[in-house]
Formats: C-alpha cells, structure tokens, sequence
C-alpha cells in the first residue's frame, strides 16, 4: 500500500512539475502542448466596428480555446491577401502601420519553441475586386513561406460563403477562389480547411428565414440588409465549424480546443 500512495505521489508531482515549467496540458497520460494560435483574413473573420456583427475568429478565440490568451485574432476589414500587407486601421494603402507587420511583430514576441498555428482566410474581398489568380496566390503564398520561417504551422481557409439566396438556392458568392486556395494547399502541401464548402452545404439545409434568425440579417445605415457577416450565434456556429474542420485534419491544433 505504502509503494502504490508512493507510485501515485510521484506522478502527481511529475505532473505538476511539468505543467508549471513546460506549459503543457494533460489528460491523464496524454500530454498536450499549448500553442499560440494566430489568425489573419477580413471582416467575416473578425469585424470590430459596431456590436451587432461578430467574425468567426473573434468567437473562436473567446469561446473554442482552451486558453482564450494564446488565441490572436489579426484580421481586418477589408482586407485582401495583398493590402493586407500594406494596410492600416483606415483601410487606407500605405507603407507604414501595416497590418502584416504588427502580426508579425506580435508573432515573434509571442511564439517559443513549441511553434504554433497561422489561419490564414482570404478569398472573399479578392473576389469581389476581381484579383487576378495569379496574384492572389502569389500573395497567399507569402503568409504560408513567412509562417514557416516564424515555426508556425500555415493552415489554408476557403473563405466562407454569404447566405445570398435566389429562387431557394443558395448562390456561390465567392467564385473561383475558394478553388484557387485549395490549389495552392495542394501546391505548397499545407493544411486546408474547406470552410467555403461546409457552410455551403450547412447553409442550404436552412431557409433563408431561418439563416436570419441563425446567423443574422442585419440592416445597416446605408440601406441593405447584411446577410455576409455574422450575430454572435453565427459566428459560435461557424467557429464550431473550424474547429470541427481543424480536427479532421492536425491532431495538435484540435488539442487547443476545448473538448
């Protein structure tokens, strides 16, 4: 009896002494090492300038993380895979106070030798300013090659769907890009998560009043009604959604969620 209560205590105190020094996390037997996740894109990812709409990043920090402080959400408004480099709060081009820069910089204070994870989702606002393929892969390109420089592990994300509908059927608002990310997955032999192809196929189980009172229909000052970003309810599902996505594919970004 007095080996096995000593047998015990020492595993507790290993334990222990890992977790305080090595920052990892255990389920009994199975330790998992946290890492700092860092996720860049546009406004479905993370939208800061009024409290009616929430980016999927900003809910999947706050409410998917097993520690919400290893979660950095850097996307912006507006942003494109290019101006995303050269761009500031005011989405005005511009060669300082780049948005690209500051990630970066963050990055290095943040990230050890445990390496992390960089999401990276852009596709959506390329589309609509026409961005020549060639040009969005090439600048989608350097966050994976910067990702890989900094130990971090880059993870593609096809930009999601808006819930735009015609005649009951859902509408692909993202055009080719989605096939432009997955071609550069496949190219650069990086993770891919097909976030464009699951929130279609999840998108049209539902009405177009039932995708409103889900994600959100939300009338602005100019007039229209915003059906591309999400309430705080769509952007927890759609966070479900990455997470779910994450796991089927990297055993170790899966264990930085909560169960």
């Amino acid at each position: 009896m007095n080996r096995l209560i000593f047998i015990l205590s020492f595993l507790f105190l290993g334990q222990s002494i890992l977790s305080a020094n090595m920052n990892f996390r255990f389920s009994f037997f199975h330790p998992v090492i946290k890492k700092k996740v860092f996720i860049i894109g546009a406004s479905t990812v993370r939208y800061d300038y009024d409290d009616k709409r929430v980016g999927w990043g900003t809910a999947l920090c706050e409410y998917n993380m097993n520690d919400a402080d290893d979660c950095f959400n850097e996307a912006r408004r507006g942003a494109t895979a290019e101006n995303y480099k050269i761009m500031n709060n005011t989405i005005r081009q511009t060669k300082g106070d780049a948005y690209w820069d500051k990630t970066k910089q963050l990055i290095d204070d943040n990230v050890d030798l445990r390496g992390g994870f960089l999401l990276i989702q852009f596709g959506g606002n390329d589309n609509i300013q026409k961005v020549p393929k060639d040009v969005f892969m090439q600048e989608l390109k350097v966050y994976i090659d910067e990702a890989k420089d900094f130990g971090l592990t880059p993870i593609l994300i096809t930009p999601i769907n808006s819930r735009y509908m015609v005649n009951g059927h859902l509408y692909n608002t993202r055009g080719k890009f989605p096939d432009y990310v997955k071609e550069l997955a496949e190219k650069e032999d990086v993770i891919l998560l097909d976030l464009h192809q699951k929130s279609m196929d999840e998108f049209s189980k539902l009405t177009k009043e039932e995708l409103a009172e889900e994600f959100g229909a939300i009338p602005t000052s100019s007039g229209y009604i915003d059906i591309t970003h999400f309430n705080l309810n769509g952007a927890k599902i759609v966070a479900n959604w990455v997470q779910e996505l994450a796991c089927e594919k990297s055993d170790s970004l899966c264990k930085q969620f909560k169960d």
